[in-house]
């Protein structure tokens, strides 16, 4: 029974916490104001910092980087090994 509360109590404030990034969108997009206060409401009502953005774009680039590397043949296969007699034999 406390997994089922648990879940509604979690529920109901996600519900809430979109509810206000909504109400803070059209509060955004509806007011009369400069691009830079309407970013800088956003940050402030939301809790979005610099920081956090940095490392989320810096995350995306390494993911890129490293799709690339692997994708374009960054990791070279091992040849197959040699087979007994291939080579020059020594005959008596």
């Amino acid at each position: 029974m406390s997994r089922l509360e648990a879940a509604a109590a979690n529920r109901d404030a996600l519900r809430s916490q979109i509810s206000r990034i909504r109400e803070t969108i059209e509060r955004a997009l509806n007011a009369d104001t400069t691009l830079a206060e309407r970013l800088r409401t956003l940050f402030r009502e939301q809790g979005v910092t610099i920081a956090s953005l940095l490392t989320a774009f810096g995350f995306i680039v390494s993911t890129i980087v490293l799709a690339i590397q692997t994708g374009s043949g960054g990791v070279t296969p091992a040849s197959a090994p040699p087979t007994p007699g291939s080579e020059g034999t020594v005959t008596d």
